[in-house]
């Protein structure tokens, strides 16, 4: 087998199991009620378990285990690029976490409900427009518009992959704004630090 194939499909089935292995330690243990929001997500849970620091150091150690279980002779190599992304994830988590420390208000407004884990990380709670994969009903915009003016939101967190349509509208009657942030941004820690900042302007 072609090396480059070997390695894509090495890294391939590593990650799977990885991903696998985390969902199912996300499904055991159950979120801390204080730290989340209507328990992760409304009904179930949060499937965007990469955007956490702490999940995605966890991703890191299972993506590893399975690479060296798979491929023993490059163990060294994989654990030095182990060891860097993890003191990399590390400080992004200490540095994110002052910046969120003594931030006043500590509830987000959100369409799409991605960031359960990351506000579980850093004691803040999410706000969802969007409910197990749908727009809000009319009734469902004047209880976010109540909410939003109750807790003195007036930025709105939108994703690109998602219309803006319903968070445009609620921003208009709180006088505030939507802002773009993405889950799938391609470079990971760097968007950490974005969506920190982002959510420290609340």
């Amino acid at each position: 087998m072609d090396q480059k194939i070997k390695f894509i499909w090495v890294i391939g089935l590593a990650f799977l199991i990885a991903v696998l292995v985390l969902i199912s330690g996300c499904v055991e243990e159950k979120p801390k009620e204080n730290l989340t929001q209507e328990k992760i997500i409304e009904g179930g849970n949060d499937p965007h378990i990469w955007l956490s620091p702490k999940n995605a150091k966890m991703m890191v150690e299972n993506i590893y285990n399975g690479l060296i279980e798979i491929d023993p002779d490059n163990k060294d190599y994989y654990k030095t690029n182990k060891d860097s992304y993890i003191t990399e994830l590390d400080k992004a988590d200490g540095e994110i976490s002052k910046k969120l420390l003594n931030l006043k208000n500590r509830k987000i407004l959100v369409f799409h409900p991605s960031w359960g884990y990351f506000c579980r990380d850093y004691n803040l709670t999410q706000i969802a427009i969007e409910k197990s994969g749908k727009e809000p009903t009319l009734q469902g915009i004047e209880n976010l518009i109540k909410q939003a003016k109750e807790n003195h939101i007036t930025i709105i967190f939108a994703s690109p992959q998602f219309s803006t349509k319903s968070a445009e509208v609620i921003a208009n009657e709180i006088n505030g704004n939507v802002v773009l942030i993405d889950p799938l941004e391609r470079n990971y820690t760097e968007n950490l630090y974005k969506v920190a900042d982002a959510f420290s302007k609340v």
